[in-house]
């Protein structure tokens, strides 16, 4: 299902005066082991946030399906940095202060190098999407957590045909059949979250030789002076 722009502004409106008036102590989540508190003007600036950074009604659906993820590895990332500096402020966020922003190709590493473009000319059978270098697993640092969503794939004729997600505990594979889409080729699927210190990578298989455009639909939360490094 997609929305409008104007519905996104709306349901996100909606959905803030409802937290507000059921969190009347101003706390959404407690602390817990591994987890940070997370207050409702926090999650107030998440929702801002995921209506800022979706670049369609499509994206913003998966990305709205999957805030209660985002919830969990923003708390896990503020239990993991230890700091009252570090609550969610979004896009006004400074130094430890927290931001996510979606997964662009920057933050994407092929092999250790980061992608400049989701435009790859690729050859048919099994490779890897995202790794470090000599293809092994990415461990994030223990300022950043991401959360995964969908695929998109938006070339004429996409060669993506399953990905898999290669996690500390086990691997997560996801059809892309994306000639089944009727308006948008997207693929989405149960959110997987990737906390601090977590080492992961992310596999494919394409089913023919030629250009594809294939991308991840999800969001990287850390630091404001860590995404000023990554700029």
């Amino acid at each position: 299902m997609s929305v409008s722009m104007l519905e996104i502004d709306r349901l996100i409106d909606m959905t803030n005066e409802q937290i507000k008036s059921q969190y009347s102590t101003g706390l959404m989540f407690g602390e817990e082991e591994g987890m940070g508190s997370l207050s409702v003007e926090e999650v107030i600036s998440i929702h801002t946030r995921l209506g800022a950074v979706a670049s369609n009604p499509y994206v913003f659906s998966v990305l709205w399906e999957m805030r209660k993820s985002i919830y969990d590895v923003v708390r896990a990332v503020k239990a993991s940095i230890n700091s009252r500096e570090c609550e969610f402020a979004g896009e006004y966020a400074e130094g430890r202060q927290l931001n996510l922003d979606f997964i662009m190709p920057n933050y994407v590493k092929k092999s250790g190098t980061p992608l400049t473009t989701w435009l790859q000319t690729v050859s048919e059978g099994v490779t890897y999407f995202e790794s470090d270098e000599n293809d092994t697993k990415i461990t994030l640092g223990y300022d950043e957590g991401r959360v995964y969503g969908a695929w998109v794939d938006t070339i004429d004729s996409p060669k993506l045909v399953r990905a898999m997600y290669v996690l500390p505990k086990q691997n997560i594979i996801v059809s892309t059949p994306f000639n089944e889409c009727n308006d948008y080729p997207i693929i989405r699927h149960k959110a997987v979250k990737l906390y601090p210190r977590d080492a992961y990578a992310i596999k494919v298989r394409y089913d023919s030789d030629g250009d594809d455009m294939a991308a991840p639909v999800g969001v990287i939360v850390t630091t404001a002076e860590k995404f000023e490094t990554m700029f």
